[in-house]
């Protein structure tokens, strides 16, 4: 026992040197590791701090109509809306963009139409504060500014979509009532806006619509099939689908992300029409 000890001993002391290498070698892995480890938790709880202040846009519907036809065919379907900053942060550089997403049609092969201007800029937006306010001064300026407006393209085929809707519920009804009903078109909005840390940030509400009113005369379900169950000399207004429930989110989103999207869309809003 003692010779093994012995030995050990002197096998330590003629590896002194190579044993003080891998020691440092293995106490240099061990803090790498540390300090990796304590930047990421820095990292994160700082992220967690800023998105702690941080706006997040409220977005709700009005009211939706489509008005008559007047000159030339020109035809549009507004969507007026409010957006309320309900984060603890500022919105700043605030971009309200839009987009109609067919169903049953498409225009050139396009499914989703977006709307036909580019989104508007409003400067910034208060914690607690709306847009449009109904005390303001300039009430009707900012009702158009945060409207989305779509043509007439985009709204003929908006109605063959509600006809070929009513079509297959009729059928439904008839052969299988117990069947999910059908949907048709959907209208997705989006609120985009960044804070005071350049974090861009993106507030996104979608929901199917239908048509609802002429001229404050409800449509029976059955009137749509039929000329002039859906009149273009007069005002339309539609309402949100029931039985589609609404979906709101808001997320972080990069300024790559962002201009992509938007840009996206811009190529595509002749599609529109006027």
């Amino acid at each position: 026992m003692a010779n093994t000890i012995l030995d050990f001993l002197t096998l330590m002391n003629q590896n002194s040197g190579a044993l003080t290498v891998i020691s440092s070698i293995i106490l240099i892995i061990i803090t790498s590791i540390y300090v990796y480890l304590t930047k990421k938790i820095l990292d994160s709880n700082k992220h967690d701090i800023e998105l702690s202040y941080s706006p997040v846009i409220g977005i709700k519907i009005n009211q939706m109509s489509i008005l008559p036809v007047y000159g030339e065919g020109r035809r549009g379907f507004i969507v007026d809306l409010t957006i309320v900053n309900v984060g603890n942060a500022p919105a700043i550089e605030v971009k309200i963009d839009s987009e109609i997403e067919l169903k049953h049609s498409d225009i050139k092969g396009e499914k989703i139409i977006p709307t036909r201007r580019e989104p508007a800029l409003i400067p910034f937006l208060r914690s607690g504060e709306e847009i449009p306010d109904s005390h303001a001064h300039d009430h009707d300026f900012q009702i158009a500014l945060t409207s989305q407006n779509f043509g007439n393209t985009c709204i003929d085929h908006m109605i063959f979509d509600f006809t070929k809707d009513r079509e297959l519920n009729l059928e439904r009804i008839h052969s299988d009532p117990s069947h999910e009903s059908y949907v048709s078109t959907k209208l997705r909005i989006y609120v985009y806006c960044k804070n005071h840390l350049n974090q861009y940030f993106l507030s996104q509400y979608e929901t199917y619509i239908e048509p609802f009113r002429v001229e404050g005369n409800p449509i029976p379900c059955f009137v749509i099939l039929n000329n002039p169950g859906l009149p273009n000399d007069r005002k339309i207004e539609l309402i949100q689908e029931h039985f589609r429930r609404p979906i709101f989110l808001t997320k972080p989103i990069s300024h790559e992300e962002m201009m992509q999207a938007i840009n996206d869309r811009n190529r595509k809003r002749n599609l529109c029409g006027w």
